[in-house]
């Protein structure tokens, strides 16, 4: 991603404009990031992916992570004495 500051931005807006329709454009004052711009195109596909994205379908990608890369079996702990004793149960 370029960098531009923001005076250069707005001296060269147009060709801001252009290279955002490539990829996106970083846009700086005094160092830190003020903004972002990017092509419309880009911008339609990233909202729209954003809107088909509801909770259980977040809830779905992350258990496909979780069969990939997660081990789930934990140890059993025996640092310390049971409290209930073994007659518990």
């Amino acid at each position: 991603m370029h960098t531009w500051s923001a005076t250069d931005a707005k001296r060269n807006f147009s060709q801001l404009l252009r290279t955002a329709e490539v990829q996106p454009q970083l846009v700086v004052r005094r160092g830190k990031p003020l903004g972002v711009v990017m092509g419309y195109q880009q911008f339609v596909r990233m909202e729209a992916q954003q809107s088909t994205n509801t909770v259980a379908g977040w809830l779905d990608q992350l258990e496909k992570i979780r069969d990939v890369e997660a081990d789930l079996t934990t140890p059993e702990r025996r640092d310390r004495p049971d409290q209930f004793g073994e007659d518990w149960v």
